[in-house]
């Protein structure tokens, strides 16, 4: 009933009633908590990958919120950055809550390993690691990630190659609309504090006018951010991904 976000696992053994709680939550939570329910079983195959998967669910979410959904073609193509944006939309129409209940989740396990969901980015790599350590390996070790958990992750050799659909969906999208983003980019990815509009501009050799409006594309695409005169990549990990290309 607050503010602050909460993810919730619900696991039990078959049959208890766990999907009844899930399509009852919002009757007990008032009016300004709406519920977008899917049951991931529905999902079949899933040929299209990670895209058909957001694809369902954004679908239940516009039910729930009456805000229309996304474009197929857009998710399909962009389906992280497309799936993040509509987020922020409803975020932003929502005047209570929204719990989106995802019934069946061992279903997006059995997607990856068919190879049709792919094995991206630092989440996934933590618990498979924490899976591993306590219960293939049977030790014991504290539940709390920490700073070292994730510098493990990030400098395996194969995390940046695992995460290639996120970042290559990023670094595809800087191609379209206003030119000179990829050129952006790769001079902002060695400085992680930023530069100035005019390091920017001695650096690319853009006008101001053309270089203004690769930054607002880019800042609108949730890439970069400026802060007190000073442009920087966003995302960290992206900037790490650019370095190494």
């Amino acid at each position: 009933m607050g503010n602050q976000l909460q993810s919730v696992v619900l696991y039990g053994h078959r049959r208890m009633g766990k999907t009844s709680i899930l399509l009852n939550a919002a009757n007990c939570l008032g009016s300004q908590i709406q519920l977008a329910y899917f049951n991931l079983l529905r999902l079949g195959d899933s040929p299209q990958g990670v895209g058909e998967v957001l694809m369902a669910i954004c679908d239940e979410i516009s039910q729930a919120v009456k805000l229309p959904s996304l474009t197929d073609a857009d998710l399909l193509n962009l389906p992280y950055r497309t799936f993040e944006r509509y987020l922020k939309q409803v975020e932003a129409k929502l005047d209570g809550g929204l719990i989106i209940a995802l019934d069946e989740f061992e279903k997006i396990e059995d997607l990856i390993e068919a190879g049709k969901i792919p094995i991206d980015c630092m989440g996934f790599q933590l618990v498979r690691g924490y899976n591993n350590f306590v219960f293939e390996q049977g030790r014991s070790r504290n539940p709390v990630f920490t700073i070292e958990d994730v510098e493990a992750v990030i400098n395996d050799p194969e995390f940046f190659k695992r995460g290639r659909y996120y970042f290559d969906g990023v670094w595809g999208q800087a191609v379209r609309g206003a030119k000179g983003q990829q050129a952006i980019v790769q001079v902002l990815a060695p400085h992680p504090e930023g530069l100035s509009l005019d390091a920017l501009a001695q650096s690319t050799g853009m006008n101001d006018a053309d270089l203004q409006e690769a930054l607002n594309t880019l800042k609108r695409h949730d890439v970069v951010e400026e802060t007190q005169g000073s442009w920087r990549i966003m995302v960290e990990l992206f900037r790490r991904w650019v370095l190494q290309q």
